[in-house]
């Protein structure tokens, strides 16, 4: 089980170090922008919104959103129900499957379990993650797909049994190199002597999906 909090960033082959270096840099200084505004505990919507607003602003170029209701979970087998709205992306199927591997990859199941199995009292934010899935289109450009995740347990006071409920959001990008470059220096002296959010790389999870959007 993965730690509440952390920023997860997954790159295909063919990402270079440098390239990997800047948008692990990009993550970093878009989560001290939105921080610096707003507590994603109490704020979740608009810190998106303006971690957001940060990587467009540093090299990437949004192509689509992606946004979903909240899910109301009293049963695992209701993770399975979670839909996506996709504006303007042909392959919304695949950003679907691409996010119940971030579910997966989370494991929300073992912390869903763990607040159903509590006596449901207060008011709980469970965790609450970015996921980053990186990787080339046709053209050789890095589409950047963006999921931000937070599960919340909610009080068996509201209902006859706990409950909680899983939020996701993001977008899918093209990072452009070349836009981002001028502000390398900036962004890492921005970053000097902050207590940065912890990034974990490297983790498997799959390709995004393919569309006219993204070759």
């Amino acid at each position: 089980m993965l730690n509440p909090d952390e920023h997860l960033i997954s790159f295909s082959a063919g990402i270079s170090r440098e390239n990997r270096s800047d948008i692990g840099f990009l993550m970093q200084e878009a989560d001290r922008f939105a921080t610096s505004t707003y507590d994603r505990d109490l704020h979740w919507q608009s810190w998106l919104n303006y971690f957001d607003s940060c990587l467009r602003k540093y090299g990437c170029e949004r192509l689509t959103t992606i946004t979903s209701r909240p899910l109301f979970v009293s049963d695992t087998k209701e993770l399975d129900d979670l839909t996506l709205e996709v504006a303007t992306f042909d392959d919304a199927q695949g950003l679907l499957d691409l996010g119940q591997e971030v579910l997966a990859t989370l494991d929300i199941y073992a912390f869903v379990v763990a607040w159903l199995n509590t006596d449901g009292t207060g008011n709980a934010r469970l965790g609450s993650w970015v996921v980053v899935p990186c990787s080339l289109n046709r053209r050789g450009e890095i589409t950047l797909t963006t999921f931000a995740v937070q599960l919340r347990g909610r009080p068996m006071t509201t209902q006859h049994k706990p409950e909680a409920v899983l939020y996701m959001s993001g977008g899918v990008y093209t990072f452009h190199p070349q836009d981002y470059e001028p502000f390398r220096g900036e962004i890492r002296e921005k970053l000097k002597g902050i207590n940065l959010r912890k990034i974990v790389q490297g983790l498997d999870l799959v390709k995004v999906p393919n569309s006219p959007l993204c070759r």
